[in-house]
């Protein structure tokens, strides 16, 4: 008995060190068994950084770091908010076996959400094997669509500025981000008044003055700083602006400097141009200027219309046209060219008008056309009016030609009388003399 329990003893530690043995030779092979790494890397996004509600480019890289070959890979796009991939678009892209320090590349077309937040987010890929499947992160920079600071409209004061003159300009600067803009600088690329602080540094550092340009802020700086605007706010800057006594009258190209930065510190510079036209309008006035004769109805009157230009700007190409009313009618020609009318000018023009019997007011219609300094096709209407007078009244004032002879032959009269009486008195002394 005592026999068979020692076989069977023998038997089990052989078999008990024949397992170790084994086992030992599997953990050796194990620990020495070759295996695959994969990474992926990002190698370029278009834009940089990526911008809400755009698409962007990603390409990408599979590559195997390990020291056996991967076998039946394949790369999947994993899109998770904020980005997503149009439902045509590849997410997978198969490369077979990458052999040990191989890489391929790879290029997936996604979409930013309108609503990311601004700031880093990670890109997600999925690389799978003949025997494993591990996920992959990569970060990105998301960003607003633009980081946009914009002159929304500009505003002139009365619309022009007169030389001489100095104008209120006004700046709508408008935030197209979807972020916070700040430190927001905006600059005018006029001179400043002579003898401020602003034109003695730019005569230090040697800068030109924009001379070239016919207007100057006057009292302020050509620069405005604003704190900061919020998405879609706009905020207003406003600038006194005069123009050079000897500018011309015509639309100056101005440009307007912007600097300002976002939420996360970077700088942005811009440069727009806007318009500011120096000039007046003009302000034509017509009145009577002479009637030869004094103005009787029933009979033709040689009439004289005075124009005036009592704006502030040249009336350009003016033509002047008088109409014909109930009670009168224009004899002859109606329509004169005038010309070029500079301000503070006059001029005049005389028309034949006829005028019925019984008229006591004229009143003529007066159609003036004219350019003004911005090229823009004026129409004026306006009205000139005399009264006349009757026979009676022109006797009682003394003004008809009878009333006249009438008063010449009294004077004359009275002369004559008076000679004839100085001549009796005389004579009379005389006669007076020789009796005595």
């Amino acid at each position: 008995m005592k026999g068979k329990i020692l076989k069977i003893l023998m038997v089990l530690t052989i078999l008990t060190s024949v397992f170790a043995t084994g086992l030992a030779q599997t953990q050796v092979q194990t620990s020495s068994r070759k295996s695959a790494n994969l990474d992926v890397i990002l190698i370029e996004t278009e834009p940089v950084p990526l911008r809400k509600g755009e698409y962007a480019d990603v390409w990408v890289k599979v590559r195997n770091r390990g020291d056996a070959v991967a076998e039946n890979v394949s790369l999947d796009y994993i899109a998770e908010y904020p980005f997503s991939v149009d439902p045509d678009r590849e997410t997978s892209k198969y490369f077979g076996d990458i052999e040990q320090g191989d890489e391929y590349h790879a290029r997936f077309k996604i979409r930013v959400d309108d609503n990311a937040v601004s700031g880093e987010h990670d890109l997600k890929f999925r690389t799978n094997t003949e025997v494993t499947t591990i996920t992959h992160e990569t970060p990105v920079d998301v960003r607003t669509r633009e980081a946009v600071i914009s002159v929304e409209s500009v505003d002139v004061e009365e619309e022009l500025i007169p030389p001489s003159m100095t104008r209120e300009v006004s700046l709508d600067i408008k935030n197209l981000a979807d972020s916070t803009m700040r430190n927001i600088d905006i600059s005018l690329g006029l001179r400043p008044e002579s003898g401020t602080q602003e034109t003695d540094q730019m005569q230090m550092e040697g800068m030109e003055t924009r001379e070239e340009i016919p207007l100057i802020t006057i009292g302020e700086t050509t620069e405005k700083r604003v704190s900061s605007i919020s998405p879609g706010e706009t905020r207003t800057v406003t600038f006194p602006v005069k123009a050079d006594s000897d500018a011309d009258e015509e639309a100056y190209k101005v440009p307007v400097g912007l600097s300002y930065e976002d939420e996360m510190g970077n700088d942005f510079q811009k440069l727009e141009y806007t318009g500011i036209t120096v000039g007046g309008e003009p302000q034509l006035e017509a009145g009577i200027a002479n009637i030869d004769g004094h103005p009787v109805s029933g009979r033709t009157l040689d009439v004289s219309l005075r124009l005036i230009n009592r704006g502030l700007s040249e009336a350009k190409f003016l033509r002047m046209d008088v109409k014909d009313g109930e009670n009168f009618e224009i004899v002859g020609g109606s329509d004169v060219y005038v010309g070029h009318m500079e301000p503070d000018d006059f001029d005049s023009s005389t028309f034949e008008v006829f005028v019925e019997e019984g008229t006591e007011t004229v009143e003529i219609p007066v159609e003036l056309d004219y350019r003004d300094s911005e090229g823009n096709v004026v129409s004026d209407d306006q009205v000139v009016s005399f009264r006349t007078y009757t026979s009676e009244e022109l006797d009682r004032f003394g003004l008809s030609d009878e009333g006249m002879s009438v008063v010449v032959i009294a004077v004359i009269a009275v002369v004559v009388i008076g000679g004839i009486i100085v001549y009796r008195r005389k004579k009379k002394r005389q006669k007076k003399i020789l009796e005595d």
